[in-house]
């Protein structure tokens, strides 16, 4: 009785911690909410990742068993788990199933960003020369989330073919002010993907740059999937 009793709470911290992180990764692009919400939101998600530390073992089987869902939420907190514990299996195994899909990709990347990057640097370092693009991505995002400059490997991601990668490549010039690679962002203005072409005007918005704003205008009047982001820079 007692372990179905302990079993039913470490089930809840999981089940938690994915849906308040999914309410946060929502919260932190609406404009209603302001920073002492989101500071709100972030001790709930936290309460409930310290009650699966506590768990141990049992925690990240149950968080294993949840990433069968195929959510970002249940990604997040597995991936939390995995690399705060510094398995190399576990990691393995999160980085799998946040591989399989673009939407689970930020589940991953927010665990990264959720641990301090001096924990997480180890991964995000090696992510960062590997031959799969989905990992150096992943050590790309990390790098860029804590604003932390990757040096090369951020040249290089903006030179792939990976569409994936250089979009994100694209965004972290801006995040990280590198104004000495401007001219890449104005060589993706026109890029056939239309991830890249956005955050190619994004991040050259942010640094300044005049001829950005009625590229954002277009794809803000556009039945864009970044409609909504590129009006709130463009107006």
């Amino acid at each position: 009785m007692a372990n179905h009793v302990i079993k039913n709470i470490i089930s809840q911290h999981a089940e938690e911690a994915s849906f308040n992180w999914l309410l946060r990764d929502a919260a932190v692009r609406e404009p209603h909410y302001s920073l002492n919400d989101l500071a709100k939101l972030d001790k709930r998600v936290e309460a409930h990742l310290d009650g699966l530390r506590i768990a141990g073992d049992a925690g990240w089987e149950i968080c294993k068993q949840e990433l069968n869902w195929e959510e970002a939420g249940e990604v997040f907190t597995a991936a939390y788990l995995a690399f705060d514990s510094d398995d190399a299996l576990r990691i393995h195994e999160v980085l799998e199933a946040g591989s399989a899909e673009p939407e689970l990709c930020r589940g991953v990347i927010s665990a990264l960003g959720w641990l301090p990057f001096e924990q997480g640097a180890k991964y995000a370092k090696q992510f960062l020369s590997a031959d799969s693009a989905s990992l150096r991505y992943f050590g790309l995002a990390a790098h860029a989330i804590h604003r932390q400059d990757p040096g090369q490997a951020l040249v290089e991601a903006l030179r792939s073919e990976d569409t994936l990668l250089k979009a994100r490549a694209l965004k972290a010039v801006g995040e990280l002010g590198r104004r000495d690679l401007a001219a890449y962002l104005q060589a993706s203005f026109r890029d056939e993907d239309s991830k890249c072409r956005f955050y190619a005007a994004w991040s050259a918005a942010l640094l300044g740059d005049a001829y950005a704003c009625p590229i954002l205008q277009t794809i803000a009047q556009a039945d864009s999937p970044y409609r909504e982001e590129a009006t709130k820079m463009a107006f």
